[in-house]
């Protein structure tokens, strides 16, 4: 029983976003308030031991939001984003083959690694459920959503998707570092991480559909 409470914590506290509030695209939801918690996209303390003496370990990185059980029974636990469309990776991994690219010039092995650590993390919530029938847990396909965004750039005003806003050419993304004019049709933030526009893109996903979960549509 240890063992699998722990694994339990273990993914939700590594890799979920915990829902109690939904007012994203104008829709109103039954839930009256949103946390999130997980790794270094919405950072509770990793990033600031990971990444000492940078912009990572100063405040708000390394802070940590409950301090308490929550006692919570709605989970969204995000998959992994197709890493092979960010930019940080396409240019350490970068191919002289085309055929490692897909059409939209993505890397295609580091996406199916994507693929294969979801297809793990879905296994792993579906045992969940079984264990916690009472814990609403549902899964949240940040891959397909990301590469649909990837597939329709001009759909979601993204002009630049393989290129920092934040930083580059050298510069790192700082303080004093260069930003762009415009990161609404910026894919990538610094690199590593997305945008809000690639998030509203992903986001829309996951409530509008095609990957829709239900229950953040659903109006009281």
């Amino acid at each position: 029983m240890a063992s699998s409470s722990f694994s339990f914590f273990q993914i939700l506290s590594a890799t979920t976003t915990l829902l109690l509030l939904l007012e994203a695209h104008q829709a109103s939801s039954c839930f009256s308030a949103i946390f999130s918690f997980g790794d270094s996209l919405q950072d509770t303390g990793n990033a600031a031991h990971m990444f000492v003496n940078s912009a990572l370990s100063n405040p708000p990185y390394g802070t940590t939001y409950f301090h308490k059980a929550t006692g919570a029974k709605t989970f969204v636990v995000p998959g992994n984003l197709p890493i092979g469309c960010i930019p940080a990776w396409l240019g350490q991994y970068r191919s002289d083959k085309p055929s490692d690219y897909d059409r939209n010039g993505c890397l295609i092995w580091m996406n199916n690694f994507s693929e294969y650590h979801n297809n793990h993390l879905q296994t792993e919530l579906d045992r969940l459920k079984g264990q916690f029938p009472n814990v609403n847990i549902a899964y949240a396909d940040y891959l397909n959503s990301g590469i649909r965004m990837f597939s329709n750039q001009a759909q979601f005003g993204i002009t630049v998707p393989f290129t920092a806003c934040c930083g580059g050419n050298g510069y790192p993304c700082n303080a004093t570092g260069p930003v762009c004019p415009n990161p609404l049709n910026h894919a990538s933030w610094e690199g590593f991480h997305p945008t809000e526009a690639t998030y509203h893109a992903i986001s829309d996903g996951i409530i509008r559909g095609p990957y829709a979960i239900p229950f953040l549509s659903q109006k009281c």
